[in-house]
């Protein structure tokens, strides 16, 4: 069993992506096997947007938005290799799962909930990324639905990343 839940645990860690907004409504070529994805999925979804990103962990991975219904969107996210990884979808802050709030009081007593969002992985469990903010300062932070950390990134509350 634990042999299972290490490279499971692996592959939700490299999950997680922060999405910088500077090349909003950019799209580009995907590749076969995330196009075979959505023609077979979404036939009647429109591709608004698709961005290639660097997860926290370093892996390369294709960030695709739909708009499924007027004004209605989905955020997949899919591996180099074409394999759906999560969907996205902003949720309310009240929604967070007690244990995220918990971790989220107890490791960032200065910062407010800005956003909240949940990702629905692939192999049916919930990370949560939540946007701190303190001041001008942002923190991207990725939760598993036990409160865990399993990354963060910091930026400014124009959306740029600090190095």
């Amino acid at each position: 069993m634990k042999k299972c839940l290490t490279p499971l645990f692996l592959v939700a860690t490299a999950t997680f992506a922060f999405i910088g907004c500077d090349d909003e409504g950019q799209t580009i070529k995907l590749p076969a096997t995330v196009q075979t994805y959505l023609d077979t999925n979404y036939q009647k979804a429109e591709i608004e947007e698709s961005e290639q990103e660097k997860l926290c962990t370093g892996a390369t991975v294709y960030e695709v938005k739909l708009e499924v219904e007027e004004d209605k969107t989905k955020d997949l996210t899919f591996s180099a290799e074409g394999v759906l990884l999560f969907t996205e979808s902003e949720i309310d802050a009240n929604a967070l799962p007690s244990a995220v709030t918990a971790s989220v009081t107890a490791n960032y007593p200065s910062h407010t909930i800005a956003e909240a969002e949940v990702l629905d992985m692939a192999d049916g469990s919930k990370q949560y990324e939540v946007e701190l903010k303190n001041g001008t300062q942002t923190s991207d932070v990725l939760f598993l639905a036990d409160g865990t950390k399993v990354c963060e990134e910091a930026g400014d509350v124009d959306g740029d990343e600090e190095k």
